[in-house]
Parts: C-alpha cells; sequence; structure tokens
C-alpha cells in the first residue's frame, strides 16, 4: 500500500481496475483522485469530530484468528 489511507488506496484500485463498483464509487466520492481524497478526508474529519476514537489494524493481520 502506498502513502494513501487503506480505503482511499481501495477505492482507487478498483475504480482502475473497471470494477463494477467503478460507477458507484465515482458516484459517491468523485470523478477524479484529487476530488475522492478531498471526499474522504470530510468524511473522515466529520466522523472523528462526533467519535474521537481512530480504529487502526493490527500490525501482524496474518496471525488474527478469525471467528464467525
Amino acid at each position: 500500500m502506498g502513502d494513501r489511507p487503506w480505503l482511499e488506496e481501495r477505492n482507487n484500485d478498483l475504480i482502475e481496475s473497471r470494477h463494477p463498483l467503478r460507477e458507484v464509487l465515482m458516484a459517491q466520492t468523485g470523478d477524479t483522485a484529487a476530488i475522492r481524497h478531498g471526499t474522504l478526508k470530510r468524511a473522515y474529519q466529520w466522523a472523528t469530530e462526533l467519535l474521537p476514537a481512530v480504529w487502526t489494524p493490527p500490525a501482524d493481520t496474518d496471525t488474527v484468528p478469525l471467528t464467525i
């Protein structure tokens, strides 16, 4: 993953791969990578103002057990 947040990277990867969700993601977050970045940044800022807690995934996700 690069320097982009994981959600932004995932969305851009889906859009670039012509995934069926491409049109939905572009309609909800923007036509260009710059617009999508701004949309996600504003959503993140708004969410953390409402609930000032930030979740981060475990460093080693290969060892996290999956429970169903």
